[in-house]
């Protein structure tokens, strides 16, 4: 069994590095790592540099370069280079403990009827929440009433793993800053990231996840979160898309999300559960002290540009509204 290494990176040459640095020392599991650059010329050129320097000598490295930033088209184009048995989409500012992917292999050769796992994040306190602190968010759609037990997709279109995670707990999608699905599952499907959502989009991991984990339930296939597999996610403020294009994302991007996953009365059920947890952002910005004007701004326009929304002609609203 072995991995293709999927990696978009935009702008992040330094926390680049710390990644591939970590995936190298997994050895020979890794059939070869594929680095979509979309960044502008010097930036490519420094990750090119420092790509040359870490893999001299050695064949698993490939770099890959797009014209203009989308992480959707740069997930699309590494799926249609890999060649492993498994790709892992792997963000690049994450780090891979020594010894993953020998977990990982011996996990996957046990359970053959896991099509897609996800991992945890070593970064993030797994304290479970306060029953006051659940029912908070779970009055404004953004948490369950009862502790999860598994990954779930939430009316708001948002998404949630349990907390603390124990074992191998299904779940209904996975977080992109790691996870792996099995590239036989990936073709018997036609399953792709959808490049309606553009640029450094929200939540393109979570539609494709959802579209995964359906497959593999339809096919009799299981979808997994571990505790055994966990990487180190630094979210690093290298690069930050601005915080404009967030607050339409986060809006526009579930909309439009809901639409895909939804037909009918189920879409038009998610839409208000949308514009409710809005809400529940609004109150937690202004206890931060942070703007939140723009996020209602949004949340509006959702509505006036439905019909766009929902067709996925994301990109055209997005040069009209931002610079």
């Amino acid at each position: 069994m072995n991995f293709s290494v999927v990696i978009p990176t935009y702008r992040r040459a330094a926390s680049l590095e710390a990644t591939l640095e970590s995936v190298l020392r997994q050895g020979d599991a890794v059939r070869e790592v594929i680095v979509v650059s979309q960044s502008e010329d010097e930036a490519h050129e420094a990750v090119a540099t420092m790509m040359a320097k870490l893999g001299a000598g050695s064949s698993q490295l490939r770099l890959l370069r797009l014209a203009s930033p989308s992480s959707t088209a740069a997930r699309n184009a590494g799926i249609a280079a890999a060649i492993g048995d498994w790709i892992i989409f792997s963000d690049d500012d994450v780090i891979w403990p020594d010894g993953l992917l020998v977990r990982l292999t011996a996990k996957l050769s046990a359970a053959p009827d896991i099509a897609m796992l996800a991992a945890r994040d070593l970064s993030r306190a797994e304290t479970p929440l306060s029953t006051a602190q659940r029912w908070f968010g779970a009055f404004f759609l953004v948490n369950t009433w009862a502790a999860l037990t598994e990954g779930r997709i939430l009316p708001s279109i948002q998404g949630r793993y349990p907390s603390p995670i124990r074992g191998d707990v299904p779940t209904e999608w996975a977080m992109g800053y790691w996870f792996a699905v099995s590239r036989d599952h990936l073709a018997a499907h036609g399953l792709r990231f959808d490049e309606r959502m553009t640029r450094y989009a929200y939540a393109e991991d979570l539609l494709f996840s959802v579209q995964c984990a359906r497959a593999a339930k339809r096919s009799g296939l299981r979808s997994v979160l571990s505790e055994d597999i966990a990487v180190r996610h630094l979210a690093t403020d290298e690069w930050r898309t601005s915080a404009r294009h967030v607050d339409l994302a986060f809006a526009w991007n579930r909309i439009f999300i809901a639409s895909q996953l939804y037909a009918g009365t189920a879409f038009w059920f998610r839409l208000p559960a949308i514009g409710w947890s809005m809400v529940h952002q609004v109150i937690s910005r202004l206890i931060r002290r942070r703007p939140w004007a723009y996020l209602v701004y949004a949340h509006l326009l959702g509505l006036i540009y439905l019909g766009r929304i929902r067709a996925g002609e994301l990109e055209p609203l997005y040069r009209r509204h931002l610079p």
